[in-house]
């Protein structure tokens, strides 16, 4: 069962940083405080014989109230699946990153090495809802037979295909995950969602999970995942940036009291 980690601070100005924990994080703003900058940063997706895609960016300004929580989602890097399977298949990043499954019951021989999907790191405000995300840095998609796609930017990257057969997953948008590219009927690899990546299925060949986002990433088919989409909502100065961190996510706040 996950835990929460509540961290309450009293000075008017200062900065912290949140590393992924597997769980929620809350933030309760000092009680003199007028703003907080958030600069987000997602999971990269996990790597086959090629990388996983990396992780994006997203950073801008609220007005705060003192008191109030800030709940703090950081991503965790996508797995890099190696050797036999695992019925049960492999779970994707915290916090949303796309799975990697296995081919029927196929689980002596040896798969291809595949990636999960990286998970996003995200704040949220009024509640801990996906409804509730006020600013959101994508995860990157998880490798297969080719890289994974780099997590937005307002739109994540799709994964390149391997041939007309072995199809990247697209990329998340503001509005729909990355479309999942399940061309044989017989790996259901899965779009991806709000807030999530698409599953992706793998037996001698590798696929990568879709990384998560605002929306995830699609699933690849022998190929790698997509990327998922950043976004923020409400924010001054805000900025999105594709691709800009490799391993776990991680979210620093800095806060700041009234203009003296």
């Amino acid at each position: 069962m996950s835990t929460t980690k509540t961290v309450s601070v009293a000075d008017c100005a200062g900065q912290m940083a949140f590393g992924m924990t597997g769980t929620v994080q809350t933030f309760v703003v000092p009680v003199c405080a007028v703003q907080v900058t958030i600069d987000a940063l997602g999971a990269s997706g996990g790597d086959s014989a090629v990388l996983g895609g990396f992780g994006g960016r997203a950073k801008g300004t609220a007005t705060v109230t003192g008191g109030e929580s800030l709940y703090v989602f950081v991503g965790g890097r996508g797995t890099n699946v190696n050797g036999t399977g695992s019925l049960q298949g492999f779970a994707g990043g915290f916090n949303g990153g796309g799975a990697v499954h296995e081919y029927t019951t196929w689980t002596t021989q040896g798969e291809g090495p595949s990636g999960t999907g990286g998970g996003a790191s995200d704040v949220r405000r009024g509640g801990m809802d996906l409804s509730n995300r006020i600013i959101v840095a994508a995860g990157g998609g998880g490798a297969g037979a080719t890289g994974g796609g780099a997590g937005g930017g307002a739109t994540g990257v799709a994964a390149p295909n391997q041939s007309a057969s072995a199809l990247g997953g697209g990329g998340g948008t503001q509005a729909a995950g990355g479309v999942g590219t399940a061309v044989n009927a017989t790996y259901p690899t899965k779009s991806g969602v709000l807030g999530g990546g698409g599953d992706a299925y793998r037996d001698g060949s590798p696929s990568g999970g879709g990384g998560g986002g605002y929306y995830g990433g699609g699933g690849g088919e022998f190929a790698g995942g997509g990327g998922g989409s950043s976004y923020i909502t409400g924010l001054m100065n805000a900025m999105t940036i594709t691709g800009a961190i490799s391993g776990d996510g991680a979210v620093i706040l800095s806060w700041s009291g009234p203009a003296t």
